[in-house]
C-alpha cells in the first residue's frame, strides 16, 4: 500500500504540536530520539493505514511524555530490566495518548486487532497462563480486549497502578516492583520445584523397601500380580520434573520481542534508503559583497589615467549608448508605473468598504415615506501594502553576449523602483568573485568546503566557499552615485560582448550559481522584510540557464586513521529536501533542483513571490519545457513565443515564469531607417518596432500585475 511520507510525516508533527524531524528509513522498528527530537520511521510500505497511524502515535506519545532521563544509572533503578520499564510505559503513553486525541482510541483498538490477527506477539501456540507476569501484562495493555489472559490478585494489583499511572517515576516504581514480585515467584516456584523433588524421591525410596519386603514375603505364585502392583504404586507426581516452567531469571519480555521480530514483516525488502537532506542558512556577512565594495574597485578601473587615455575614444561611445538608452527607456518605464499605480488602484478599491457613518442626510430627509436609508454613508479604501524587489543577475560566462541587453531590461525595472519608491537590491550572483571579500571574511583558498554558512551541518546542501552575491545597485544610494554605478556596469556589460573594452579584472563572468543565489535568497529577504517593514516582497531571478547540480555535506571517515573530515556527496535517487520550518517535504532530483528548492524557500516566507526572466537561446525551447513547461509542450510554447514575442509560465515554484528569446531582448522600440531606405526596408522596420513595443508591454503589462 502506498503511503504518503510527507502527509504521515505532518501527522506527527501534529500530533507532538512541535516541529519534529520525521524520517523515513531502512530501519527495522521506529524510535524516537528524545535529545535530537528526531522521530525514525521505518518504511512501512506493507502496513496498512491504521497500523500506520497507530505506530506513528506511539512514537509520538514518546515524544510527547517520555522524558531525557538518564534511569539506568541512577542507584535506585539501575537493576530494572529496560524491558519491564519500556512494557510499562508503553502503556502510559498510550493513554495519555488516547486521553488526549481521541479518535486515537479507535486506531489503537483497530491496529492492534489487526496485528493480533496475524499473530504479531507469538503467542498462537503458547498457554497464555505460563507467561512471565511482564509478557502478561504487556499482552492486557495491548491486545487485552482479544484474548483472555488469567492474573494473579497481585498481578491484577499492578494492572490497577499503571492504568493510574501519571508520571515517569510511577513508571520506574511500578517496573521495580515487578521485578520484586516476579523474583519472589521464581524463588517461590524454586522451593516448590525442591519440594516436590525431594517428595519424589522419598516416595521412591519409600516404593522400593515395600518392594523388596514383599518380594521376601511373596509366595512362588503370586508372581503373577505384578502388573498390578505396579501400578498401585504410580507416583501421583510424576511428569512435574518434564515441565521446567517459567525462566524467571530471564528478566527480557518475550512477548515484545516477538513484536519487534514480527514487525520487520512490514519493512519494503530491499528497499532504497531514503536520504533527507536540508537548505542551510547562508553567512550574509561573508557571502555578500557590499556595494561600497564594488563601486570603490568599478571605479578605480575605469577611472585611472592609463585606462581612460588609451579607451577615451570607446568609453565616450558606450557613454552615449547609455544615455541614450536611458533617454529611450523612459516611455517603458512611464508605461510599467501607470499599469503598477492602475493595478494597485483597482485592488484597492474591490477592498474599499461602505458604511453608515449614523449621520441623517438632511438632503434625503423628504424622501422619508418611501425610503429608509437616510443616513451618510462613507467609503473606507484600506492602506496599500509595502513592497520590495530583490534582483538576482546570473553573472556567468554564457551571459556574455546578451549582458548588455540583460542590463538594459534590469535597468529599466530600477528605474520603475526608483519612480514608485519601492526599495530594491540587485545581486550578482556567481563564483568567481571572491577576491573582492575583505580579508576578515576569508578567501576561496584560505578555507576548508563550506566557508559561507554560519553552521556546517551533515546533510545541508552544499554552499562552495567560491560562492558571492555581489551588490551592484540599491535603493540606499543616491540618484547621482546609483547614474555613475549603471555607466560603470553598462560599461563592463558591453565589454563582455567583445568591443575591446578591457573588463575589471576582479569582477569577471563565472559559472552559474544560480541554486546558492535562490538559498542565500532567503536570508537576504528576510533582513530586507525586517528593515524596510514590508509586507510583500518580490524576487527577481534574470538568468540564460539553470544551476548546475548540488551535492550535500556528509561526513566521511579514513578507515586507517579513523579521522572525521566534512566531505560532500551527490544526491541519490531517494532524497527528500526537508524544511523544519514549515514542516513540509519534497522528493528531489540533482537534475531538477531549482524548482523544487524555490518552493522549500517560499514555504517559509509567507507573502513572497519569485518571478523568472529565462533568457532562451537557439534550441532553448525544449529545455525550458522540461523544467518549467508545467505539462504543456515544446511547440504550443513555441506557438505563443511567435505571437506574443514570449511566453509566461505560472508554476508551483516561480509564481511567474517568463521565456523570453534572445533576439526580443533588444529594447530598442524606435523606427530607424536610413534616407535612402526601399519601400521593403521601412516595412520591414515597422514590423520590427511594433514587434518590440508588444513583446514589451506584454511582459512589463504581466510583470506589473503581479507585484501590484
Amino acid at each position: 500500500m502506498a503511503v504518503s511520507i510527507e502527509i504521515k510525516g505532518n501527522l506527527a508533527r501534529l500530533l507532538a504540536t512541535e516541529n519534529l524531524i520525521i524520517e523515513h528509513k531502512q530501519v527495522e522498528t521506529a524510535s524516537f530520539d528524545v535529545v535530537r527530537r528526531v522521530l525514525t520511521l521505518p518504511q512501512w510500505e506493507r502496513a496498512s493505514e491504521t497500523v500506520y497511524d497507530m505506530l506513528v502515535a506511539h512514537e509520538v506519545g514518546h515524544a510527547l511524555y517520555t522524558p531525557t532521563r538518564n534511569w539506568i544509572v541512577e542507584k535506585e533503578y539501575f537493576r530494572v530490566p529496560p524491558d519491564y520499564v519500556n512494557v510499562v510505559e508503553d502503556a502510559r503513553i498510550e493513554k495519555l495518548m488516547k486521553r488526549r486525541f481521541r479518535g486515537l482510541n479507535r486506531d489503537f483498538h483497530s491496529g492492534y486487532q489487526e496485528l493480533n490477527d496475524q499473530d504479531f506477539f507469538c503467542i498462537s501456540e503458547e498457554d497464555l497462563t505460563k507467561l512471565k507476569p511482564i509478557d502478561k501484562i504487556n499482552l492486557y495493555f495491548k491486545i487485552g480486549t482479544f484474548i483472555d489472559i488469567e492474573f494473579t490478585d497481585e498481578e491484577n494489583e499492578f494492572l490497577t497502578r499503571i492504568s493510574n499511572a501519571e508520571t515517569f517515576d510511577e513508571v520506574l516504581d511500578i517496573s521495580k516492583d515487578i521485578q520484586t514480585y516476579t523474583k519472589e515467584r521464581a524463588q517461590e516456584q524454586k522451593q516448590q520445584q525442591q519440594q516436590q523433588q525431594q517428595q519424589q524421591q522419598n516416595n521412591t525410596e519409600q516404593d522400593g523397601q515395600e518392594t523388596e519386603q514383599q518380594t521376601q514375603q511373596q509366595s512362588p505364585g503370586e508372581g503373577e500380580n505384578d502388573n498390578e502392583v505396579d501400578g498401585d504404586t504410580e507416583n501421583p507426581t510424576a511428569g512435574a520434573q518434564d515441565d521446567p516452567g517459567i525462566d524467571w531469571e530471564d528478566e527480557s519480555s518475550d512477548t515484545q520481542r516477538a513484536f519487534n521480530d514480527s514487525q520487520q514483516s512490514l519493512n519494503s525488502p530491499g528497499g532504497t534508503e531514503t536520504n533527507y537532506v536540508e537548505l542551510p542558512e547562508v553567512d550574509l556577512k561573508r557571502t555578500v559583497i557590499p556595494f561600497d565594495d564594488i563601486f570603490a574597485h568599478l571605479s578605480e578601473h575605469y577611472n585611472t589615467t592609463d585606462q581612460s587615455e588609451r579607451y577615451n575614444h570607446a568609453y565616450e561611445w558606450i557613454g552615449t549608448k547609455y544615455t541614450q538608452f536611458k533617454r529611450d527607456a523612459a516611455k517603458e518605464v512611464n508605461y510599467l508605473v501607470k499599469e503598477f499605480e492602475m493595478k494597485k488602484s483597482a485592488d484597492a478599491y474591490a477592498r474599499a468598504t461602505t458604511s453608515r457613518t449614523g449621520v441623517l442626510n438632511t438632503s434625503k430627509l423628504h424622501t422619508y415615506k418611501y425610503n429608509e436609508d437616510l443616513f451618510k454613508k462613507v467609503t473606507t479604501i484600506p492602506d496599500g501594502k509595502n513592497h520590495g524587489l530583490v534582483f538576482l543577475l546570473d553573472w556567468s560566462g554564457s551571459m556574455s553576449n546578451i549582458m548588455e541587453d540583460t542590463m538594459k531590461q534590469l535597468f529599466q525595472l530600477v528605474w520603475f523602483c526608483r519612480k514608485v519608491n519601492i526599495p530594491f537590491e540587485v545581486y550578482a550572483f556567481t563564483n568567481d568573485s571572491w577576491r573582492l571579500s575583505k580579508p576578515e571574511a576569508g578567501h576561496y583558498y584560505d578555507v576548508h568546503t563550506d566557508p559561507m554558512v554560519k553552521e556546517w551541518r551533515d546533510g545541508d546542501i552544499t554552499i562552495d566557499g567560491s560562492f558571492r552575491m555581489v551588490n551592484i545597485l540599491s535603493s540606499k544610494i543616491k540618484s547621482k552615485q546609483m547614474d555613475e554605478m549603471m555607466r560603470y556596469l553598462y560599461t563592463a556589460a558591453v565589454s563582455f560582448g567583445g568591443y575591446g573594452v578591457p573588463y575589471p579584472p576582479m569582477f569577471t563572468l563565472s559559472g552559474t550559481p544560480l541554486n546558492e543565489a535562490i538559498i542565500a535568497s532567503k536570508e537576504i529577504v528576510k533582513q530586507m522584510m525586517k528593515n524596510e517593514r514590508l509586507q510583500k516582497c518580490h524576487v527577481i531571478c534574470l538568468t540564460d540557464g539553470e544551476g548546475y547540480s548540488p551535492s550535500h555535506n556528509r561526513l566521511r571517515e579514513y578507515k586507517h586513521s579513523g579521522e572525521v573530515i566534512h566531505g560532500r556527496a551527490r544526491l541519490g535517487y531517494n532524497t527528500m529536501l526537508r524544511n523544519r520550518n514549515s514542516g513540509r517535504m519534497w522528493k528531489v532530483s540533482e537534475y531538477d533542483f531549482t524548482n523544487t528548492c524555490v518552493e522549500c524557500v517560499k514555504s517559509e516566507l509567507p507573502g513572497v513571490s519569485y518571478i523568472g526572466f529565462r533568457i532562451l537561446g537557439r534550441g532553448d525551447i525544449r529545455s525550458f519545457t522540461s523544467y518549467f513547461g508545467n505539462g504543456t509542450s515544446s511547440d504550443e510554447l513555441q506557438s505563443t513565443i511567435r505571437k506574443k514575442g514570449s511566453v509566461c509560465m505560472r508554476l508551483d515554484s516561480f509564481d511567474m515564469m517568463f521565456g523570453i528569446p534572445q533576439a526580443s531582448l533588444n529594447t530598442d522600440s524606435d523606427l530607424n531607417v536610413d534616407n535612402s531606405a526601399k519601400k521593403a526596408d521601412v516595412s520591414k522596420a515597422f514590423r520590427k518596432m511594433f514587434k518590440n513595443k508588444k513583446t514589451n508591454k506584454f511582459v512589463l503589462q504581466q510583470f506589473a500585475n503581479q507585484i501590484a
